[in-house]
């Protein structure tokens, strides 16, 4: 399993519903993907940053760019209880 974390900066001159309605199609990609596990954006408005984080069941994926870590153990107690998709 790997996980990848990714940070870019919030777009100048971009409306921040729009950098941020981008940063939740690229992360719907990255959940449809075979073998994902978990994918999420957030906006960290301390550095001003779009961060993306995924998480998949091998190797990441072709063509996904950011830091790679080898996860070394995955505890999902409850992950069956967990609902699908956007949660807001």
């Amino acid at each position: 399993r790997v996980a990848v974390l990714r940070r870019q900066r919030v777009p100048e001159r971009v409306p921040l519903s729009e950098a941020a309605a981008d940063a939740v199609r690229e992360t719907g990609h990255l959940a449809a993907g075979d073998g994902a596990l978990l994918a999420a954006a957030v906006v960290d408005t301390r550095r001003w940053e779009l961060v993306h984080f995924s998480l998949h069941a091998g190797d990441a994926p072709d063509g996904v760019a950011g830091e790679v870590f080898r996860v070394l153990h995955l505890s999902a107690p409850g992950r069956s209880l967990l609902p699908r998709g956007r949660q807001w």
